[in-house]
């Protein structure tokens, strides 16, 4: 079965159970069979709304706060432009924080991979990767919902089981 798998993928978020994944995936890679192997990073942004200018005018004094003087003092949102620029940054931090970790942990272990930093829904963009590199195996962590969360939403490890046309193989 070692000898069929040609392109190993693991879903990396940093999370213990990707770290977990990474770690086996890394036993699981045959070194001498040249192997491709790698490590996709999701992010995921979320729209927020950002108030109008006339919103801002309307919640002035709701959002200033009251000075020792008796005067108000207002805080001064950030301009739309400049939010969504620290967005960017919060994001683009946070998925070279994860691809920085998964690349420190293969070259400790001495392995060649590459590394992805994929948009969009977590599960949808792991299956639509996997399938459009022709990858043989998708290693995964559990993604940690449980409960009521995980009934409601479900799980990114599940839906790409589901939707994904390669074996998955979900590291606990």
């Amino acid at each position: 079965m070692k000898n069929m798998i040609k392109h190993i993928m693991v879903a990396y978020d940093g999370s213990e159970g990707s770290k977990k994944a990474l770690e086996y995936a890394m036993d699981l890679l045959d070194r001498s069979s040249g192997q491709k192997f790698t490590v996709a990073h999701v992010y995921h942004e979320y729209k927020t709304e950002i108030p109008s200018n006339e919103d801002k005018l309307l919640n002035m004094e709701a959002m200033a706060t009251k000075r020792v003087d008796g005067l108000y003092a207002a805080h001064m949102p950030l301009a739309q432009d400049e939010r969504i620029t620290q967005t960017q940054e919060v994001v683009h931090n946070s998925a070279d924080q994860a691809i920085s970790e998964a690349r420190f942990a293969l070259e400790t272990r001495g392995v060649h991979g590459e590394f992805e930093i994929l948009d969009g829904s977590p599960a949808d963009s792991i299956s639509e990767f996997a399938d459009r590199e022709q990858v043989d195996l998708i290693v995964m962590g559990n993604s940690g919902h449980s409960g009521l969360k995980k009934f409601f939403i479900g799980s990114v490890s599940e839906k790409v089981t589901k939707h994904a046309h390669c074996p998955v193989l979900i590291v606990k």
